[in-house]
C-alpha cells in the first residue's frame, strides 16, 4: 500500500469488522518524521469497539436469546462522524469501491485470511479478570458476523 487513502480504507474496513463507531478527526494521525516521508499512523482508540460500551448482563441476555439478536446489534453500527451517519459496513464498502482494484484485493485477502481460530485466540489472550465469558463470546460474534457482512458488501462477486 502506497497511499494514505489505501491505508485509511483499511481503517474503515477494520472499524466495521470490530464495530468501532468512533472514527473521528481525532482518532487518526499522520506521522511526520524530521526527515523522510510522512505516513498514516497505525490505527488507535478503539474504545467503542466489540460491544465494550454494552453492559455484560445485556450481552449475556442477547447471547442466551435467539441467534438473531447479536446480528441485529451489529447491523445497528453507524458512524456518527461521517455525513448522513452511514452504517459501518456501507462506509467500508464505499471505501473499497474508491481505492484501486489492487488495494481492494489486498484488503479482501487480509479479511478472508482472518480465521475464526485467530479471532478466538486473540480474544482468549485477554487476561481472565478483564473479560467475562459473555464479553468474549459477544466480541467473537461481532467479528464473525461483521466479517461475513463485509465480504458480501464489499466484494459481492
Amino acid at each position: 500500500l502506497t497511499a494514505a487513502t489505501d491505508v485509511f480504507a483499511g481503517y474503515l474496513l477494520f472499524d466495521a469488522l470490530i464495530a468501532n463507531t468512533d472514527r473521528n478527526h481525532e482518532n487518526w494521525a499522520v506521522v511526520v518524521p524530521p526527515e523522510g516521508d510522512a505516513w498514516l499512523a497505525p490505527s488507535y482508540d478503539h474504545a467503542t469497539s466489540l460491544g465494550f460500551q454494552e453492559p455484560t448482563s445485556r450481552k449475556a441476555q442477547w447471547l442466551a436469546g435467539d441467534a438473531l439478536q447479536v446480528g441485529r446489534w451489529v447491523e445497528r453500527g453507524r458512524s456518527s462522524h461521517f455525513e448522513r451517519k452511514p452504517h459501518l459496513v456501507d462506509l467500508a464498502a464505499g471505501a473499497m469501491q474508491r481505492v484501486p482494484r489492487a488495494v481492494s484485493r489486498h484488503w479482501r485477502q487480509r479479511l478472508t485470511s482472518l480465521t475464526e481460530s485467530a479471532v478466538s485466540a486473540t480474544i482468549d489472550a485477554v487476561p481472565a479478570g478483564l473479560l467475562s465469558q459473555a464479553d468474549r463470546t459477544f466480541a467473537f460474534q461481532i467479528v464473525r458476523l461483521n466479517r461475513e457482512r463485509l465480504l458480501r458488501a464489499c466484494w459481492a462477486d
